[in-house]
């Protein structure tokens, strides 16, 4: 059997399918994947002698001047908060190893009393640690985004100066011979702005 049309579709004959002998196929469904692969086969032959480049944006952040700044006093607030959260997890092992060593000695009431207080500062020192990550976190996007947002106008800037079409991250490369990354051209434009 061959396939019949039937208004705007394509009819299929199903030969698996005894009960239906023809299953109806709308053009479009037929039609799109072609049409996809036709536009996409013309675009990368239009755009064969376009340029394209990488760029690893977080070391891009971290290595110019005014990034290694924000990272030097990301990394002394952490240090303080870390010292602090040490010296409370310190005291809660000291805690802990008091309440085993009276476990034998108080009643069991009592005991268990202990350890739920126990638990329940365990879990505020947990809460404390998680807010304190948010807050560096927060503040490490907060000192990010104007180095970003200026990173990505000098980016633009090497792209029009050298032609470039097309400026991807390092995430979504997945081979890209050296020449094309323009990571340490962009740190030393970056750093020669001020």
């Amino acid at each position: 059997m061959s396939p019949r049309r039937v208004a705007g579709a394509i009819a299929l004959p199903l030969d698996r399918c005894p009960s239906l002998r023809y299953r109806v196929f709308p053009m479009k469904q037929i039609l799109a994947p072609f049409a996809a692969l036709a536009i996409l086969l013309s675009s990368t032959a239009a755009r064969a002698d376009g340029k394209i480049a990488y760029l690893d944006m977080q070391q891009a952040i971290s290595k110019t001047e005014e990034g290694m700044r924000a990272i030097a006093n990301l990394k002394k607030l952490f240090e303080s908060r870390q010292k602090e959260l040490d010296k409370k997890q310190k005291d809660m092992l000291e805690q802990r190893k008091e309440l085993e060593k009276q476990a034998k000695v108080l009643s069991k009431d009592a005991l268990q009393k202990r350890a739920e207080e126990w638990e329940r500062k365990m879990r505020e020192l947990q809460e404390v640690f998680v807010g304190y990550n948010k807050e560096l976190e927060q503040k490490q996007q907060e000192a990010e985004k104007p180095i970003r947002e200026r990173m990505g106008k000098v980016v633009e800037g090497i792209a029009q100066a050298d032609g470039i079409d097309v400026v991807l991250a390092t995430g979504a490369v997945v081979y890209g011979p050296s020449k094309l990354d323009i990571t340490d051209k962009a740190i030393a434009a970056y750093n020669a702005k001020k």
